[in-house]
């Protein structure tokens, strides 16, 4: 597992792209996208371009931040402005279109731009497309081909597992999702001023294909992507990826199957020294199920073997076990009370890893008010677990509609994680190492290298209703995070931001 760093502020700076042809080409992808989503302006709740019913919106608005860098008060830059004015405006649309009754057709396009008062080489012009193609071919087969193009300055969500293989931090944010009713877990690349004023664009286009038949499946996938940032300091990670991934799985019982899988990743890296390029062959088999007679919680369970190589032209494998089991459940202890909870257990022989992870949450209605308390924590020993970093988080988040008027809603967070390195002399000699590199003395004062953080963020926004297409949003929002790796003050950021929507 990926054991984060000491201190934040020395944040693994993390970019992957393509060379030019693929810049160019996510350009015309998603301006072609959007343009042709864009020409065909009618009144009413869609637009109508030949078969399509096209759902386009456009927005305009202006923000200002008191700490554009998000930055602590030690990482300010004193000869730049510390705050900004920021205005946007932009387009969207997306269409969805049955082709035939077995084929269906969505497309969806963007494109924006972002003017900075004081910061004018963060202007940037964002843009995005992308279209799926679904083809069923009963009763046994369904392919799916998808393409997509995104230039953008958003932080976009990264999975735990894509983190550990790209060997890059994170970080995590907790939020209460309406829709379920519970906290939803959102986990970022780590650096949020570095990601927010860095463009990048990333391609990506696939095909796959499922074949069913009785109890038997099988699967298989072709995909390609490329990310590359624009700023020349981020480009020595820019990569293109290719995968490939494939298996098989077959019903013994409602209970019991058994399976094959198969992955091969070629990632290389055209900015860096001697073109480095990787490749990884993944070949998994085993048996897994489910525990019949046990309804709450539920339990899922695999055993197996798995081999790995990453070693170009080497064909040697090595088959060593694998286990996992891993429990879920939700139900509703009072009519407006929820409760979910998860946990999953994993060993790997041959790696020696063994990681054990729980997440146990509550969410409660009631009236206008929801709110929701979320614990989450990979232990130390437990079960065995011998995990870098024992990482545990508590969070509440609240929220409020129809605050004193119609329209106001009032939202709050509070997070407390302990992030605490493990394995003795490998964290101190991980403080020395960044001592060395410059850090600054609050690495040296955190001792045993625990890292406490509060973060508190709250929000308070005014939607209404200007006409049949037209909406407005006006909000103040207020961020607070406090680290003990940081001793010169909190990080605090004031946002006011004012934007118009309208709906064609």
């Amino acid at each position: 597992m990926f054991r984060p760093s000491i201190s934040r502020r020395l944040r693994r700076r993390h970019a992957s792209g393509a060379r030019e042809w693929s810049r160019r080409a996510g350009w015309l992808l998603a301006m072609g996208l959007a343009c042709s989503l864009g020409t065909a302006f009618a009144a009413g709740p869609a637009l109508h371009l030949g078969p399509f019913d096209i759902f386009a919106s456009a927005n305009a608005g202006v923000e200002y931040s008191d700490n554009y860098d998000g930055a602590y008060p030690e990482e300010v830059d004193h000869s730049e402005h510390k705050d900004d004015f920021t205005f946007s405006a932009g387009f969207s649309a997306n269409t969805g279109l049955a082709v035939r009754e077995n084929v269906s057709l969505a497309l969806g396009g963007s494109i924006g731009y972002e003017k900075y008062l004081y910061h004018d080489s963060d202007d940037t012009m964002t843009y995005s497309g992308t279209a799926d193609l679904t083809v069923r071919m009963p009763p046994f087969l369904t392919l799916h081909g998808m393409a997509g193009a995104d230039y953008s300055i958003e932080e976009l969500e990264i999975s735990e597992e894509e983190a550990e293989k790209e060997g890059v931090e994170t970080e995590t944010e907790y939020e209460y999702d309406a829709t379920t009713g519970t906290i939803r877990k959102k986990t970022y690349r780590a650096g949020k001023s570095h990601l927010r004023h860095d463009p990048c664009l990333t391609l990506s286009y696939g095909v796959d294909g499922v074949f069913e038949v009785g109890n038997f499946t099988l699967n298989g996938a072709v995909t390609f992507t490329s990310e590359a940032y624009d700023k020349k300091d981020s480009q020595e990670g820019d990569n293109d990826e290719w995968s490939y991934s494939g298996g098989v799985h077959y019903n013994l019982t409602t209970f019991l199957g058994a399976y094959y899988t198969y992955e091969r990743t070629e990632t290389t890296y055209p900015k860096q020294t001697n073109s480095i390029r990787e490749i990884e062959n993944t070949h998994n088999l085993g048996i897994d199920g489910t525990i019949p007679w046990l309804r709450h919680p539920v339990v899922t369970w695999s055993v197996g073997v798995e081999s790995s190589n990453t070693e170009p032209g080497e064909r040697k494998y090595s088959w060593e076990p694998t286990y996992t089991i891993g429990a879920s459940d939700s139900f509703a202890i009072m009519p407006n009370l929820l409760f979910a909870g998860s946990a999953s257990w994993e060993r790997e022989v041959k790696e020696d890893d063994i990681s054990f992870t729980y997440d146990l949450s509550l969410s409660h209605t009631w009236g206008r008010l929801t709110q929701a308390l979320n614990f989450t924590q990979e232990p130390e020993a437990t079960f065995g677990s011998n995990q870098d970093t024992k990482d545990t988080t508590f969070a509440y988040t609240v929220g409020i509609s129809d605050v004193l008027i119609k329209g106001l809603t009032l939202s709050a967070s509070f997070q407390y994680e302990i992030e605490e390195p493990l394995g003795g002399e490998e964290t101190s000699s991980s403080v020395e190492e960044e001592l060395a590199a410059g850090a600054d003395e609050s690495a040296e004062n955190a001792g045993s290298g625990i890292e406490y953080t509060r973060t508190i963020s709250a929000t308070l926004a005014h939607a209404r209703v200007l006409t049949p297409s037209l909406s407005r949003s006006l909000s103040y929002s207020y961020s607070y995070e406090l680290s003990n790796f940081h001793h010169h003050g909190p990080q605090q950021e004031h946002v006011v931001s004012y934007s118009l929507n309208y709906a064609f």
